[in-house]
């Protein structure tokens, strides 16, 4: 079963379009601790913010993925999900979201 923070990798890496080596380099890390990652080792608080931060992550997220802070702790009211972000929202989910917010 994979961890939490492994499936948070793995949603950045595909929002990214990266492979697990490009996205080991951009991270600035060994291809290994990827490895590691995936086999269930946690990260350390250290590689969990390197990490959100060479792939333009919000660092808070990134340590409620990796279990150091809890999304309340983080100020973060719902942890967006990669899978929501803008570019995987088809037209219509996105003009429904744009009359919601001009009030139509």
């Amino acid at each position: 079963m994979s961890s939490r923070w492994y499936m948070y990798v793995l949603r950045v890496q595909v929002a990214h379009r990266l492979t697990a080596a490009e996205t080991a380099v951009r991270a600035g890390m060994h291809a290994s601790v990827l490895t590691m990652w995936k086999k269930g080792t946690a990260p350390s608080a250290r590689m969990a913010i390197q990490f959100a931060r060479a792939l333009d992550e919000n660092v808070l997220v990134a340590l409620v993925e990796a279990g150091f802070i809890t999304a309340e702790e983080a100020g973060i009211r719902t942890v967006v999900r990669f899978e929501d972000r803008l570019i995987n929202l088809s037209t219509s989910q996105l003009l429904g979201e744009l009359g919601r917010r001009a009030g139509v």
